[in-house]
């Protein structure tokens, strides 16, 4: 895992992830950043998308830029962090030529697409590829480094709750937290600090609740109506698929979200239990990502995406 062989001849990196980013991509690009300047790099992130609020309490938050702000810097190389696929770092793909691509993932569904790529599926985060960085090259932590590993984990785990979580994710959360970091306030600005738009928004989308195949499947759709109305935006649904992952009988979880952009794409992910593959459901329509968490993308309009989608988990019901 040396990447130090790989950014020896290169200057100024450009560091991206994927579009609708979450707490494993903003702090990956935080961490990578850092490490990189460390190495006498110079760095800049954009972004398709803006920070979701519930992080814009990070130190060095502001070194992300949107799209729209970026200002034709010239760079030599490319990190992705947190993305499977080219594809999915949206429009930031047009600003990228013949450039030397690295990638830092984490996802079992991960296509290679990079000049050379760190990824480690066993890992909880992509932040943890990067923690794993970090101890290879001898980098010291701080209290911000510290924060956006813990944070990417804490997140990525669903609280470590979920399947990617292991001794290894406690032990390196027990080194985290000698640095100084509070757990509780953590928690308050990432899950307790939501805009009253964004409570209105999860009411209008929990009233769409609903199940198939006698209650294995549960699922939730976000238009881009309920969206308008609301006031809110796309960061708030970070984390509904948990509500219909949440249903005793579910096996599956889905939220189903309109684009605000071109409403005939829908956005959805994946969450499953026990020995069913969210992995599988996503890969039939391009996507992608780990064996209990996933997501893709699909064309159509809703009442044509729910029917593909539905004979999808079917077909992964089938398997079993």
């Amino acid at each position: 895992m040396d990447i130090v062989k790989h950014i020896k001849n290169k200057k100024t990196f450009l560091i991206t992830t994927h579009v609708a980013p979450d707490g494993d991509a903003i702090c990956s690009e935080l961490a990578i950043s850092y490490l990189l300047e460390k190495l006498g790099k110079k760095v800049f992130i954009i972004n398709d998308n803006v920070v979701p609020d519930h992080y814009k309490f990070l130190n060095g938050i502001e070194k992300i830029k949107t799209f729209e702000e970026y200002k034709k810097e010239d760079f030599d190389a490319v990190v992705i962090v947190d993305c499977p696929t080219l594809e999915r770092i949206g429009r930031v793909k047009d600003l990228l030529k013949e450039h030397y691509i690295i990638n830092i993932d984490h996802h079992i569904s991960n296509e290679d697409f990079a000049d050379v790529s760190f990824v480690e599926p066993q890992a909880s985060s992509s932040a943890e590829v990067i923690y794993n960085m970090y101890k290879q090259l001898g980098i010291g932590f701080n209290k911000d480094i510290a924060t956006y590993i813990y944070i990417a984990m804490l997140t990525d785990t669903g609280s470590f709750n979920y399947s990617n979580t292991n001794g290894q994710t406690h032990n390196i959360v027990a080194e985290l937290l000698s640095f100084g970091i509070e757990p509780y306030d953590i928690s308050v600005k990432v899950y307790a600090s939501k805009r009253l738009c964004d409570i209105r928004l999860l009411g209008m989308v929990l009233e769409t609740l609903d199940v198939e195949f006698k209650g294995t499947l549960a699922y939730m759709i976000c238009t881009k109506e309920m969206i308008d109305k609301s006031g809110s935006d796309i960061s708030a649904t970070e984390n509904f698929v948990n509500y219909a992952r949440e249903v005793k009988t579910a096996k599956v979880g889905l939220f189903i979200r309109q684009n605000t952009d071109d409403t005939n794409i829908y956005k959805v992910s994946i969450r499953t239990k026990d020995d069913i593959s969210a992995t599988n459901i996503a890969n039939t329509f391009g996507g992608g990502g780990h064996i209990h968490a996933a997501g893709c993308t699909i064309k159509g309009s809703l009442k044509e995406v729910k029917k593909t989608l539905f004979k999808a988990v079917e077909k992964e019901f089938g398997r079993k």
